[in-house]
């Protein structure tokens, strides 16, 4: 009754050892063949980050100086687990040059040079780098086109870009997928950066990919944001195995209620959607593996997305604390679970207990005695619809090694509708009744047919969340 689509690591893995020639070299009956088979099913798969415009330039550098901190942040006298917890964050985002120093597994691309080589040197003060041959930028920008990203820059400059995507796949013995950051709000990241998720699932059709997305302020940063941002998450909804989003509103309001900022900053904002995805991307066991996850894309994709019309994810994380006062701050899990499930932080599914709203939650504790948390809320038969089974409904990751300077913290991804799709598809359907600005999308050979069938898309993904408790599960038996 119920079909939970997970794609086959264990089919490509066994592809990339049929590559190397090794699968029919080897007794499989020897103890030394059982014992290299379970070190290369713990061996960690790599990421390769791609940032996509300025918004995505900014989150993904303070996103891999976050994680190598982590990783790197205290080398000498490791223990075991804490050796395996370093040597599994290094291997996922960062490869080592040949003077040993940490080389992000990542591609930087912008229309405009500014933000590109503001990552670059920001990485070199943190203590790591990019692969000069890693970064590629133009003079001009897209002027906040979607259409101008997607059409031009991408039919000019996409093939560059797989090419410098192509030689970090190599350099990466495993790979697990593809990390593309990106804003809904521009030409660049929008545009370009959906384009080059479509590449991506062109040339590498097994691998995952999770995008991440800002989501604008709805107050507007662009005249046309609605526009851009409905055209990519149609693009997005078809190449991507899920898309993990936050919204600029909730961190906005997040930076001034528990960071204590009057004004945050773009800085400030980046800085939060860069914690939250560094307490998701960092090593952590799933309930079923006694090491951590080996593929955490596939790992990912697979307790969150149950069907390709569910693939929006929303990213909350605690404690958001200010610096000055972490070291005064007592950590209990009942008190940061609280935190996660009411008030602000609360993820839309729970602003609704009325009907169930998400499809299902990834739940990933980071600190001491994590089996004492009491998350049972979470898994509630009550927060999900009828037709996902109980132990589909909340999945439950560990980690007992500390984050980011947080004794104990926690994140909660949720598949669920995001708050501002439906206002932002509206917005988008009023313009377009206007024809406001549809010459400007014309002009780089967006179509009006191209407009509506995104908008279609997503009408269908709105109706599909709406519908949760009552017609899908007969559309899925039938």
């Amino acid at each position: 009754m119920f079909l939970w689509i997970r794609h086959c690591v264990a089919e490509k893995r066994g592809t990339r050892n049929e590559e190397r020639g090794t699968r029919n070299e080897v007794d499989p009956r020897s103890l030394r063949t059982r014992v290299e088979i379970f070190r290369l099913n713990r061996a960690g798969m790599s990421v390769v980050t791609l940032q996509v415009g300025q918004c995505g330039s900014q989150v993904g550098s303070e996103l891999l100086t976050q994680l190598w901190k982590d990783a790197c942040g205290s080398v000498l006298g490791l223990g075991s687990k804490d050796r395996e917890y370093r040597e599994t964050s290094l291997e996922r985002f960062f490869s080592v040059s040949s003077r040993g120093e940490s080389v992000a597994r990542a591609v930087l691309v912008d229309m405009e040079p500014k933000a590109v080589r503001a990552s670059v040197a920001s990485a070199r003060r943190a203590g790591w780098s990019y692969h000069s041959h890693s970064v590629f930028h133009q003079q001009r920008g897209s002027g906040n086109n979607w259409a101008y990203g997607y059409g031009v820059a991408g039919t000019r400059w996409g093939k560059d870009v797989m090419a410098i995507v192509r030689m970090q796949v190599e350099q990466c013995d495993r790979l697990a997928g593809f990390l593309p950051i990106l804003s809904l709000a521009g030409g660049t990241g929008s545009g370009l950066g959906s384009r080059l998720t479509q590449l991506l699932r062109d040339e590498y059709p097994k691998a995952f990919i999770v995008n991440h997305v800002t989501w604008p302020f709805n107050s507007g940063e662009v005249i046309v944001q609605s526009y851009n941002a409905m055209l990519s998450l149609a693009a997005l909804h078809d190449a991507a195995d899920a898309v993990l989003f936050h919204e600029n509103d909730g961190l906005h309001d997040a930076c001034r209620q528990h960071l204590g900022l009057a004004r945050p900053a773009l800085r400030d904002l980046n800085r939060l959607i860069a914690q939250h995805l560094a307490t998701v991307m960092q090593p952590a066991r799933p309930p079923t593996l006694p090491f951590y996850s080996c593929d955490p894309l596939g790992d990912l994709a697979g307790s969150l997305v149950p069907s390709p019309e569910f693939r929006l994810v929303s990213v909350q994380a605690v404690p958001e604390l200010a610096e000055d006062i972490r070291d005064f701050t007592c950590y209990l899990w009942t008190s940061l679970l609280r935190d996660l499930t009411t008030g602000s932080r609360r993820c839309n599914s729970m602003k609704s207990p009325s009907h169930p709203s998400c499809v299902s939650r990834l739940l990933i504790l980071r600190g001491k005695d994590t089996d004492s948390a009491e998350y049972a809320k979470l898994a509630a038969p009550s927060s999900f619809p009828a037709w996902v089974p109980p132990e589909r409904g909340l999945t439950v990751w560990t980690c007992s090694r500390p984050l980011g300077g947080h004794e104990k913290s926690v994140a909660l991804l949720t598949n669920e509708l995001p708050a501002s799709l439906d206002d932002s598809l509206r917005r988008a359907w009023d313009m377009f009744g206007a024809r406001a600005y549809i010459h400007q999308y014309i002009e780089h050979g967006v179509t009006e047919d191209d407009f509506l069938s995104s908008f279609s898309v997503l009408e269908q993904v709105l109706s599909s969340y709406r519908h949760l408790a009552t017609s899908l599960i007969c559309d899925w038996i039938s």
